[in-house]
Formats: structure tokens, sequence, C-alpha cells
């Protein structure tokens, strides 16, 4: 079995779809041929809003061991930024986003002044004493591929590269800031030589891919999907929610977009549609959605606010606990950034498809053509609320009616979209690369 080192900022405890991708490859790895050791820092506090996830551990270094490998848990000091906003919160506002633009410049004038500087020396001095056969990093593109840079030129260590969702590219880092344009244009410089040697670069979508590909004129570049754990949704789950009630389950957090402007309008012509007793039987859960805050999320709580017997919301939940309010939800509401036919796949379709439920994805702009299962009863998209209305009246009647609603995905179709399968295609990557790059 060859070992693999993984470095992550983002591990269970901490519960964000970061974490899971990581720990899904840690989970099972051993199955073919990799025995995983991951470094990543403590995550002793609950995760509430996003200033949590960077809240400084000083707790010392906890190493546990289990069949599947291992996992390294740094103290982590934190950033100037990381405890300044520990200690003021939102409190000095200006000196605060001084804090964070130098943040975000400091790698790239020296090592030295990079944040994940611990996982690197960590790392450096595991890898001269047990010697792994391989270095994984998963992070937000790109001041920790520094790290996989530096390793690879001292051990000539074969390294892989995680993107995740390609921050550069996403709709978290288009801007008109002449700031974040510079810092942009200072990000795809390191990123070339970062990548000089790297042995495999990987990404959550088909499109992320592509362009990753393109842009680094790189053919190396892999989709590995972020998955469903199929364990999670076994058939001896107990049904979270009251008999006979007709349930609409969102979990996750949403970002700062309108597309719930158009979920509560088509909604509210839903519910005005039914009789009053049937009214009182629809209910609407939002599960960890308390992260991120924003339009999306504001809309929700005007929702709560409007109709407070029929919305309900929970605090984010561990993936297994959330697992059954998605097995046994009538809808399960997907919201999707932008066009649905570029091709980003939101990590929660995954875990809903294999549920069976039929998915309702809301987008806040025009565009019905997706890559995922087209043509499918698995997902259906609304750009409208007369489209949600209509939806969801549709499987309240077949429901009311005795019909069955389930999609039409089949046990083979699932596992191709779980986290095993998954993990499985990037093990045999790995193997295949034991030389580095060529």
């Amino acid at each position: 079995m060859k070992k693999i080192l993984i470095l992550s900022y983002f591990f269970p405890p901490c519960n964000m779809v970061a974490s899971q991708r990581i720990y899904s490859w840690y989970r099972h790895f051993h199955k073919f041929g990799l025995y995983p050791v991951v470094v990543t820092r403590h995550w002793n506090h609950e995760i509430d809003t996003l200033p949590d996830l960077s809240r400084p551990d000083n707790s010392p270094l906890r190493i546990e061991k289990n069949e599947w490998g291992e996992v390294h848990y740094l103290p982590y000091r934190g950033t100037l930024r990381d405890r300044f906003m520990t200690r003021y919160g939102n409190r000095y506002a200006l000196f605060r986003r001084f804090l964070t633009l130098a943040e975000l410049f400091a790698p790239y004038i020296h090592p030295a002044l990079n944040p994940f500087r611990s996982f690197r020396e960590y790392a450096d001095a595991y890898i001269a004493d047990h010697k792994p056969s391989f270095l994984l990093i998963s992070a937000n593109p790109y001041t920790l591929f520094q790290a996989g840079h530096y390793l690879q030129k001292k051990f000539g260590i074969p390294w892989f590269a995680d993107y995740r969702d390609d921050w550069t590219q996403n709709h978290l880092r288009r801007t008109t800031s002449l700031l974040q344009k510079g810092l942009l244009r200072i990000e795809k410089r390191a990123e070339k030589k970062y990548m000089e040697q790297v042995s495999a670069i990987l990404s959550v979508s088909g499109v992320l891919v592509k362009q990753i590909a393109a842009r680094l004129k790189k053919d190396n570049v892999y989709l590995i999907e972020n998955g469903a754990e199929l364990d999670f949704y076994n058939t001896d789950l107990k049904n979270p929610y009251p008999e006979q009630n007709f349930v609409i389950c969102y979990t996750g957090i949403m970002y700062d977009f309108g597309y719930m402007d158009t979920f509560y309008e088509g909604f509210r012509q839903f519910i005005s549609g039914l009789g009053k007793e049937e009214a009182a039987a629809v209910q609407v859960y939002f599960i960890g959605t308390e992260t991120n805050a924003g339009r999306a999320r504001d809309k929700m709580t005007e929702l709560a606010a409007a109709y407070p017997q029929n919305v309900v919301i929970l605090k984010k939940l561990p993936a297994p606990e959330v697992a059954p309010y998605q097995l046994f939800a009538d809808v399960l509401l997907n919201l999707i950034v932008g066009n649905p036919a570029d091709g980003i796949i939101g990590a929660k379709t995954y875990t809903y498809a294999v549920t069976g439920r039929p998915i309702l994805a809301v987008t806040h702009v025009p565009g019905k053509d997706s890559p995922f299962f087209p043509g499918r009863d698995i997902q259906y998209i609304a750009n409208t609320a007369g489209e949600v209305c209509s939806f969801l009246s549709d499987i309240y009647r077949r429901g009311r009616q005795g019909q069955d609603t389930r999609t039409s995905i089949t046990d083979g179709e699932k596992y191709t979209l779980s986290r095993e399968y998954n993990a499985r295609k990037l093990a045999e990557i790995i193997l295949e690369n034991e030389k580095g790059p060529q």
C-alpha cells in the first residue's frame, strides 16, 4: 500500500463541502491501494458564521489513526486578521479590510508570510522522516499550492493539486475592483509557476476541468466530482417529518443571489392554491444556511416570517444526520448560481439525486439546459415563480393520489455519483503518476 500525504485546511469536524471531499478520500483510499495521512488544523469550535472558519485554535498536535489511515491535527495560530476578527468581530471595518487585503497579497511577497506556512513546515518534516509516495493538496488556489511547488522541488515527490471549484474563475471572484483585478493577475502568474511540475490537477466539474486545462495548456487535468456517501441513505433511517406532511427541503449555505425571490413567490402561489388544512400540512425545511449572510438568506427569513407554521429553519448538521431529512422529503430544493448550462454542479446535487427524490432547481437567470442527467425526471429547472408553483403542485397532486413520485435513477447511476466511485477514480490517477510528470 502506497502512503499519500494530504494537506487540507478543511476536514471534519468542520462540516463544509470541502471537508467532506477530503474525508471521503480518507475514508475510501485504503480500498484502492493508498494509505492516506491527512494534515489539517484543529476544529474544536462551532462553525456558525464565515469568521468561524478562520478562528485560531492553539490546541497541541493530535494524531489519530485507524484502519483507514491517519489524521494529524495541527495547532492553528491564525493570521493577524483571524485574531483581529476573533477579538473584535465586525467592528473597525476599515482596518479589517486592510488586513484582509494584506493577507491576500502577502504570500506572493515572501513564503514566510503565507498563512499556511505551518502546513508546509510540517509536511517538509514528515516527508523527510516518513517518505510518502505522493502528496495531494486540496485548497482554494493558490496559497497552499505554494507548498506543493516547494516540496516537489525539494523532494521530487509527485504532487497533485485539487482546485475544487477553481476560485479564480467562479462567481465569487468576478470583480470590477482594481485591487482584486491586480490580485488575480498575480495569482495567475503564481499559478503558472506552481503548476510547472504538478503530476495532475483535479476539479469538481467538467466545465472547470476544460477551463483549467485551456488556461494552463495542460492535459493532466481530471474531473473528480464530489459525490454522495451512499451508506448514509440506507433504508433503516427514521423519517424525521410528521406523517402525511408534504415537505420541501433545502440543505446547505446560500449565496448572495436572487434565486430565493423566485422560490418565495412560487411557494406563495402554490400554498395559496391549497385549502386551509392542506396548507397547514406543507412544510419547508432549511438546514445549515447560517454560515453565509446575504440576499437569499434574508429572503428565507422573510419567508419564515410570512409562513411561520410552514417554515422550519435548522442549524447545520453533520452529513449523516442531514441524510434522513433529504431522503424523506417530497421535494428537494436546489438553488443554482447562474445558467445551469454552464455546467457547475453543486455538491448537494449529488446527495439529492441518490435519494431518488425529485429535485426542484431554481435559478436566478434564464436557462434550462444542464449536464446533470439531461432529459430525465431527476432534476427540474425552474426560472420563474410560475414554474416553481407548477412543479410543486404536480408533485403534491401525484403524491396525494398515491402515485410514486420518486425519480427513475438506477442503483448503477447512484454508484457513479458516490464518493467511493470518485475516490477509486482518483486513486487510479494517482497510482498511474507514481513517477511524477513525464
